[in-house]
């Protein structure tokens, strides 16, 4: 931990012989995180492991991954690739993409304040909270996107394995895949009636349960049904009435897959899944009270004490439901023909619907200050069509299209009673909505090729065109009080009418119409080098894009709704995957350098006479740099440990200023991108013997750690979050057949008080906090 913290600290600004050094202390730390692991494997019996095999008592096993569209050996795929089979994920406690966070180095999330996630890979992320927000990590299940983060609450119901692609992902997974893509590949319906359920209780009073059914309906016919739900859990506090909890759980997912063959060349499966969410909103901690207008302070807030060093406090309006009614659902048809033995044509189709009702109190007092709430729609329809064609051993090509539409409402309830931009007006401030409608449509062609110039080289290369064309208008509406409008009216001389919207184009209140017209070519080129059988040598060029977008905003103004423009990003990467002393360790490490433009992050602009506003900003020019290590090893018979630590540093290049949360002016050059931490890294180990006949016992330990990083531009010392570490243990038992299995597990073992993102918002500065100390009791039966 000394030697990470000690190359973090080493100057920012550094000349070329700095560059150097520092280059050079990363990769000796680096390479001594991999010396443990590869000081047991030296030790280890050798094994006769061949490729492809998943015994872990013999070896490391191998995964097929689809990461390029079509089935393959994850060592043989030259590029970044972190993937784990559903029962690794269970047995480990991954219950959601959230957790993931634990396993990859580079991952990391945040918290909305709608409590939806974002998430980040290697530095590239985008912190936003409207409907139409399109993640830079695209999430798909079966290539099926989700292409807005508040879809994929349930993408890991019953997955078979999840795939976590690094870097820009455009010419095969779409143009909003700048960071990289996750993708979960569902459990299928098997040849044979199998069930299985796992049930687990834990510390306040949550609840989880799933189960499945699987197996032939008729002999062309196949069907899997699975279902999960989870209850209760409320683990925050409020501060001023502690009898008082939040955070409780009640969400069910379901889904059903079937799967058609009505031919040996025909293939159709089919995926009707969907979700419903009641869950509590998670309230953010009180930080600190710093008012808008200081003279309008209100006393109780003026006042209000500094919660205790504990990650369960928080506080929110009183008798007041922060219950959720989100709502989502799914029908999706695959259908795979071969049309030859060289030529294959797959063609899918989905369509999605998600509607969000939801409310949150942001100011982390019961003093009513700032309460939001969203509600809206999501109708999305996906067609894509593509051929792979095989016309001899050395070359492999795919082809194909896609049309994706989005037909878009977002409404943001904002309620600021008695906030104090209610200066003006000597009373309430009141309340307003602000309203974005968009219609999407997004047209893409692409093509990749891989060719083996000798049986040992391979050539790849992808491109892809893509137009998008988002048509969007947006208003802020005035509330019940009518307040805001009589503000707006004030400010521009204008009469704004009760309940009108306030917005103002060029000095006249009204509806604000935004496009977003953009189109753009991402491409891959690479070169693989099969050194040998088990070792793997790689170098990527690429360019990803993600798409421009319409903010969702309270907005005085419409400089405050100004689209920001697609960003693109320009990757380069080296890498290798070697499986050494027969297949017992196993390493994976690459290096890779970033080139942005125009990136897409959450800033301000000038709204005169108001200040400097909310708003969505490029910048026009960032960079990033880093490396990566993963290392599995089974050093001996049922002793499974792996590893990995990934150090991202990413700089906003000089002559770059902006304005930080607080609206203030500010230098950026040489700045960190927010919630990136520069260093990452995990551990995990297990232990699995026989202790009787038929009967095994385990113990398992995981610590996953992250250096300091900022929410926000500017790096406001008051949005800083420090660096934590946090330790999970499980153990129990099991039949040496895996048919059932007890478990028993710690998650933050040390009971560690961690934030995940510190917001200024209104009046007040809250902390999203990260779960306390959790234990409990799990059960897995598998028939």
């Amino acid at each position: 931990m000394e030697q990470r913290d000690r190359a973090a600290r080493l100057p920012r600004n550094f000349g070329k012989a700095g560059q150097g050094l520092r280059q050079h202390v990363v990769m000796a730390l680096l390479l001594s995180s991999a010396l443990p692991a590869a000081a047991f494997a030296q030790t280890a019996a050798p094994a006769d492991v061949s490729e492809g095999s998943s015994n872990a008592e013999q070896g490391i096993g191998d995964i097929i991954v689809t990461a390029q569209k079509k089935s393959e050996s994850i060592n043989k795929v030259g590029m970044s690739i972190s993937a784990f089979d559903g029962s690794e994920l269970t047995k480990r406690g991954i219950q959601s993409t959230e957790d993931l966070t634990k396993i990859i180095p580079g991952f990391t999330i945040a918290k909305t304040h709608y409590s939806n996630t974002v998430f980040t890979l290697r530095g590239v992320g985008y912190y936003d909270n409207a409907l139409a927000g399109t993640p830079t990590v695209s999430i798909y299940t079966d290539e099926v996107p989700l292409p807005y983060t508040q879809m994929t609450a349930g993408a890991n119901l019953d997955v078979e394995r999840v795939e976590v692609l690094k870097g820009p992902q455009g010419t095969l997974f779409g143009s909003n895949a700048t960071g990289g893509a996750i993708n979960y590949i569902a459990a299928k319906p098997t040849d044979h009636l199998t069930a299985g359920a796992d049930l687990s209780i834990a510390r306040f009073g949550a609840f989880e349960g799933s189960a499945f059914v699987s197996g032939p309906l008729s002999s062309t016919l196949k069907a899997r049904l699975a279902f999960r739900t989870e209850q209760g859990g409320a683990w925050q506090v409020s501060q001023s009435n502690p009898s008082d909890h939040l955070g409780s759980a009640d969400r069910v997912f379901g889904r059903l897959l079937l799967d058609w063959e009505p031919t040996d060349r025909l293939t159709v499966q089919v995926n009707l899944n969907g979700w419903r969410d009641r869950s509590d909103t998670q309230a953010g901690q009180f930080v600190v009270t710093r008012f808008t207008i200081p003279a309008a302070p209100d006393p109780v807030l003026a006042t209000w004490p500094t919660p205790p060093r504990n990650n369960r406090i928080a506080d929110w309006d009183k008798n007041r439901n922060f219950a959720s009614d989100n709502r989502f659902w799914q029908a999706a048809v695959r259908a795979t023909y071969e049309l030859s033995d060289a030529v294959k044509l797959t063609s899918i189709s989905s369509y999605a619907h998600y509607s969000p009702d939801t409310t949150a109190d942001m100011d982390g007092t019961s003093v009513h200050s700032f309460l939001l709430s969203q509600s809206g729609h999501i109708a999305n329809f996906f067609q894509e069509v593509r051929a792979e064609i095989r016309p001899n051993d050395a070359l492999n090509l795919l082809i194909g299209g896609n049309y994706q539409s989005d037909r878009i409402q977002d409404n943001a309830y904002y309620n600021l009673n008695i906030s104090s931009f209610r200066a003006p007006l000597g009373a309430g401030f009141g309340d307003a909505t602000a309203k974005v409608r968009s219609r999407i449509e997004t047209y893409a062609v692409f093509g990749n090729a891989e060719y083996n110039i000798t049986p040992d080289v391979k050539l790849i290369g992808g491109i892809r065109y893509t137009k998008s064309n988002n048509d969007s208008t947006a208003c802020t509406v005035d509330g019940s009080t009518g307040n805001v409008g009589f503000l707006q009216s004030l400010l521009l001389g204008v009469p704004v009418p009760p309940g009108g919207c306030f917005t103002s184009v060029n000095g006249v209140p009204g509806l604000v119409p935004l496009a977003v017209h953009e189109d753009n070519i991402s491409w891959r080129a690479g070169i693989n080098w099969q050194a040998s059988p088990l070792v793997l040598l790689y170098a990527n060029v690429s360019r990803g894009y993600k798409a421009g977008a319409v903010p969702q905003l309270f907005a005085f103004n419409s400089d405050q709704l100004r689209p920001v423009r697609q960003e693109s990003l320009l990757a380069y990467e080296v890498g290798a995957k070697l499986s050494l002393f027969d297949r017992r360790l196993q390493l994976n490490g690459a290096a890779f350098y970033y080139d942005y433009t125009d990136k897409q992050v959450k800033g301000r602009v000038p709204v005169p006479p108001i200040g400097n506003l909310e708003s969505a900003i490029n910048i026009p020019k960032s960079r990033i740099m880093g490396a990566e290590l993963q290392v599995v090893a089974a050093p001996v018979d049922g002793l499974t440990l792996s590893g990995g630590v990934s150090y991202i540093n990413s700089r906003i290049a000089n002559g770059t200023t902006g304005f930080n949360a607080f609206g203030i002016p500010v230098d950026l050059s040489g700045q960190s991108f927010p919630l990136s931490p520069v260093w990452q890294a995990n551990a995990d180990a297990q232990y699995d013997t026989p202790v009787r006949e038929g009967l095994n016992a385990f113990i398992g330990a995981s610590l996953s750690y992250r250096s300091e990083a900022n929410s926000g531009l500017g790096d406001l010392p008051l949005q800083d979050i420090a660096a934590y570490t946090l330790v999970d243990l499980r153990f129990g038992l099991h039949d040496q057949d895996d048919k059932w299995r007890v478990t028993g597990f710690v998650r933050n073992l040390t009971d560690k008080n961690y934030r995940l993102v510190v917001s200024p918002v209104a009046d007040d500065t809250i902390a999203f906090m990260g779960r306390p100390r959790t234990y409990g009791v799990s059960v897995s039966v598998r028939y």
